[in-house]
């Protein structure tokens, strides 16, 4: 059974110090399962570029769960105080950056 990847990609919450909100929940998951096979990253994000970088990496041949953690204001992502709002055309942009990936992302 192949590995099944959970890309969790936070806000920076508290400006400079970032404390991961979400990680832990997760963390503790695969920690209780280890028969599991999820393959966990965590990533940081400050901007649009930021999540198209990270879902480039999502394998094609593979599934990924994506978990977008941040603040929201106005139908917009509020990754880091406000300062860099994600517009939702900007975020579904991001989201499909490589068409390649076909069903691999899902919303719900």
């Amino acid at each position: 059974m192949a590995k099944k990847m959970v890309l969790i990609l936070e806000g920076s919450w508290w400006n400079k110090l970032e404390t991961p909100q979400i990680l832990p929940y997760f963390q503790a998951y695969v920690a209780t399962h280890p028969h599991s096979k999820i393959e966990l990253l965590h990533r940081t994000i400050r901007n649009v570029e930021d999540i198209a970088h990270y879902v480039s990496k999502i394998p094609t041949d593979g599934e990924a769960f994506l978990y977008i953690a941040c603040h929201g204001n106005k139908l917009a992502l509020t990754p880091e105080d406000g300062r860099k709002k994600i517009t939702r055309p900007a975020l579904l942009d991001a989201l499909s950056t490589d068409n390649q990936k076909g069903a691999a992302i899902s919303f719900i």
